[in-house]
């Protein structure tokens, strides 16, 4: 990983932590943002797991046309959403959806980000069926973001 994508990443992970109720967004999701560190087991039937959380997937940067200093990083936005948390699970999916739109908004909100790279596009949002007999569901949110890296 460059010095540029540490730098993107953390910036990402300071976007997604403002988001609470309290600075404007629909959900509190920002109050458990982390890396990406998913447990082994998340998929084994049966696991129910306490809390909702943001989780940033590593990255992969590519270069588009070799004679430019563009740089595409692209990586993966999860939330982890507990239906038992709120209920139901037709719940767990509509809470999905508020904070696919609050991590967009988040996204296109921070102005950190103005030094570090050009405006974030999201390529992809799904909210899956959850994993039989579990008690969450995993949205992602998929995103590319274009920066300046001169390698000279």
């Amino acid at each position: 990983m460059s010095a540029k994508e540490e730098l993107i990443d953390s910036a990402l992970l300071d976007a997604l932590a403002k988001i609470s109720r309290v600075n404007g967004y629909q959900t509190d999701i920002g109050r458990r943002v982390q890396p990406w560190e998913f447990e082994p087991d998340i998929d084994r039937p049966g696991r129910h797991l306490a809390d909702d959380f943001l989780t940033i997937g590593d990255g992969t940067s590519h270069q588009g046309d070799p004679s430019e200093p563009i740089w595409t990083y692209a990586f993966d936005v999860q939330a982890v959403i507990s239906a038992g948390a709120v209920g139901k699970l037709s719940e767990a999916r509509a809470l999905a959806w508020q904070v696919i739109a609050d991590v967009q908004a988040a996204l296109r909100a921070n102005a950190d980000f103005a030094d570090l790279m050009l405006e974030p596009r999201v390529t992809k949002k799904e909210v899956p069926r959850r994993p039989s007999g579990s008690n969450y569901l995993v949205a992602t949110i998929s995103v590319e973001i274009d920066y300046y890296e001169d390698q000279s």
